[in-house]
């Protein structure tokens, strides 16, 4: 579900159609969600080149706190040279569990794959490029809106300081009056 709903959103960003972009470019395309928290891309390519040359892999790292160590991803792309090596791929991997040694953290979880028909990598940095200038104008404009409402507290907190003020100078006035008299 989520890997459809990552497709149906690459597809609906950018304006032309996708899947007939590249024809000429015989190479597949496979989303890869739900990655453990442990498995690094040297793990994911010695599982998946068993199926065919790898010619690219990105992960989308999961935003690290300060005491984690290892780096989580969420999800990924894999870029095979042929598009029939990702389809073959696909369907002897998906739903099936990863495996390994014993001790592997990961050897009991899932592949959950999805081959992408036309999806090609300029699509993918494209719409990242896309996500990232998006992120950098919403942080812009989160950092202009707290100058702002910084400025209005500032002015705020200057009125109120200056009613109190000219409150305690009346009340002093208003002392001293008393004491002369």
């Amino acid at each position: 579900l989520f890997s459809v709903y990552i497709i149906s959103a690459l597809a609906s960003d950018s304006g032309e159609s996708w899947a007939n972009s590249d024809c000429d470019d015989p190479s597949g395309m496979v989303h890869i969600a739900d990655i453990p928290p442990s498995m690094e891309i040297v793990h994911i390519r010695k599982h998946l080149s068993a199926y065919g040359k790898i010619l690219r892999i990105y992960i989308v790292p999961k935003e690290l706190r300060k005491f984690q160590r290892r780096k989580k991803s969420t999800q990924g792309w894999i870029e095979f040279k042929d598009k029939y090596a990702a389809q073959r791929c696909v369907k002897y991997l998906d739903c099936h569990m990863i495996g390994g040694k014993y001790k592997s953290s990961y050897r009991n979880n899932f592949w959950r794959l999805t081959y992408l028909p036309g999806f090609k990598w300029k699509n993918l940095t494209r719409w990242l490029s896309s996500k990232v200038s998006e992120y950098k104008r919403e942080l812009e404009e989160h950092k202009a809106s707290e100058k702002i409402r910084l400025r209005e507290r500032r002015k705020e907190k200057k009125k109120t300081l200056t009613k109190r003020l000219a409150e305690a100078e009346k009340s002093f006035l208003q002392f001293t009056a008393r004491e002369v008299d």
